[in-house]
């Protein structure tokens, strides 16, 4: 009976990891951006947004753009200016300012620890809304990079969770195209398909909707 128990258990823990492994927001194809949001009302940060492409690269590549920090003009719409204001054994504080905010501050400052080709975190140090988040790269083969990005928001007071989401359902899929397109630029490769972006929401079926590269958003985030 142990031995039954026992099997069962290894059973269904293989079953669950395969599972994750399939998870569809694990596993965009080439040129396709998976968005993915959570909201969990009453939780430290109610609101996620997790969006995940593959970058037709190795990792290094992504992780140079990723952390050249004082170049990230336009990743996301209204970024203007993106500075160092203190780096030390793996942490990095940095200052971004924006043009065109409505909802939140023009300046924000972020500390992000870096575990090298793999993860950054990075959170907001101060101001009325909380934000922390992350990137993440992954090898995958065929020489590809799997990169995600996911941010966690409580905004500030009186300020409804579906703007802010809104917001950033625009906002991850334009950083990660931007990252990506930033990647093959120094690999001189140039893709000229538009992407496709794919939104996965609680409680409603999954949107597709085609982006062009050329022509981003302009709010800020």
């Amino acid at each position: 009976m142990i031995n039954g128990v026992i099997t069962g258990f290894l059973y269904i823990t293989f079953l669950t990891i395969s599972l994750c492994a399939q998870s569809p927001e694990q596993n965009p194809k080439p040129r396709q951006v998976i968005v993915k949001t959570e909201v969990s009302r009453g939780a430290e940060y109610p609101l996620k947004v997790k969006g995940v492409l593959l970058v037709e690269s190795e990792p290094e590549v992504v992780w140079g753009v990723l952390t050249d920090y004082e170049h990230l003009e336009g990743v996301f719409p209204g970024l203007v200016k993106s500075q160092i204001l203190a780096k030390d054994a793996g942490e990095v504080v940095v200052e971004q300012r924006y043009r065109g905010l409505i909802f939140l501050s023009r300046s924000m400052v972020f500390v992000s620890r870096e575990d090298p080709m793999r993860r950054i975190d990075f959170r907001r140090l101060k101001g009325k809304s909380s934000v922390a988040g992350y990137w993440s790269l992954e090898p995958v083969a065929g020489g590809f990079t799997r990169l995600c990005l996911e941010v966690a928001v409580r905004p500030r007071r009186f300020l409804p969770l579906w703007i802010v989401g809104g917001m950033l359902k625009d906002h991850i899929p334009h950083g990660l195209l931007s990252i990506r397109q930033k990647s093959l630029i120094r690999l001189n490769k140039n893709d000229p398909e538009d992407p496709e972006i794919i939104y996965l929401e609680e409680g409603h079926e999954e949107r597709r909707e085609e982006v062009r590269e050329d022509n981003p958003s302009q709010e800020g985030f």
